[in-house]
This record gives structure tokens, C-alpha cells and sequence, in this order.
């Protein structure tokens, strides 16, 4: 039973010290050969890909998404991408978080955000894709009276072909 418990310790121990080494370094991201390329598998399935930014010094903003989908006949209805569930709310921002990091890849997942309400609504002519993060000052320029406040991150138009 000893022997059962140490090796449970050594590899509780290995995994927190490969955690701290891919999110903290960025190690083996980019080495060829075996051994890089098994650590990057092994980053993968256990899940510590994901950002981590909510870790202070850096706290993570909140982002909010929204759809302006205007129809055939000119008028504009707007669809906030909120969930009624926490956790399913948690996720789309995880979501919209990892999306929106990318400046090269912002239009191509925001067009595939915009082909839901286009395809679930066959009046749909354009829909407008609106990111907006939630910018917090710092404690020095809150005590100086500066308060947190939304800024538009991203805006983008998609249509029908």
C-alpha cells in the first residue's frame, strides 16, 4: 500500500510541476522531437491549454457579445448572447474570451457566430457582431475616480450572399 500511495504522491507532484511549467513558460510549445511533442499531448488532455489569465496580477475582463440582425424589410433586432444558466454563461465568455484574442482569426469566428442567426431566421438579411469588454482601472485610477466601463473590442458586418 505504501508503494501505491508514493507513486499517487509522484505523479500528483509531476502533473502540478508540468502545470506550472506550460502556464508560466510556454515550455515545449514549439520544440521538435518526441519528448516536446508528448508534452503537448499530454498539455492537451489535461486541459492546461486554457488561459489562465484570471490569475492575478492580470484578472481577466468580462466581455460581453451581441447580434444587431436586421431583416429583409429593413428593421433590426438585437440578440444578446447571455445565458440563463451561470456556468453556461461562464463558458461563453471563456468562449468569446479565446476568440477575440486572436486579431487575425476575430472576423473568421465572428462569422460563424453570425451564420446562427442568419440560418435560424430566413428574413435575416445582415447581421452585425458586437464584442465589448469591460475595462478596469487600476487601483490607483479608481481612487483617482476613473470607474470601470465598456469598450467595443470588436464590430463586424456579415451578409447574406
Amino acid at each position: 500500500m505504501r508503494i501505491t500511495r508514493a507513486l499517487l504522491v509522484v505523479a500528483v507532484l509531476l502533473h502540478l510541476l508540468l502545470v506550472a511549467l506550460f502556464i508560466w513558460t510556454g515550455f515545449a510549445e514549439d520544440w521538435p522531437g518526441k519528448l516536446p511533442g508528448a508534452l503537448r499531448v499530454y498539455k492537451n488532455l489535461s486541459g492546461t491549454f486554457r488561459d489562465y489569465a484570471f490569475f492575478a496580477p492580470a484578472v481577466a475582463s468580462d466581455l460581453k457579445a451581441g447580434f444587431l440582425v436586421t431583416d429583409t424589410a429593413g428593421e433590426e433586432t438585437f440578440v444578446n448572447f447571455v445565458a440563463k444558466n451561470r456556468e453556461v454563461g461562464f463558458r461563453y465568455n471563456c468562449i468569446i474570451a479565446a476568440c477575440m484574442r486572436d486579431v487575425r482569426g476575430r472576423d473568421l469566428f465572428a462569422q460563424s457566430w453570425a451564420a446562427l442567426p442568419l440560418g435560424s431566421n430566413p428574413d435575416a438579411n445582415r447581421v452585425t457582431v458586437m464584442v465589448k469588454t469591460l475595462d478596469l482601472p487600476s487601483m490607483r485610477d479608481y481612487r483617482a475616480g476613473k470607474r470601470p466601463e465598456w469598450k467595443t473590442v470588436y464590430v463586424g458586418e456579415f451578409g447574406r450572399l
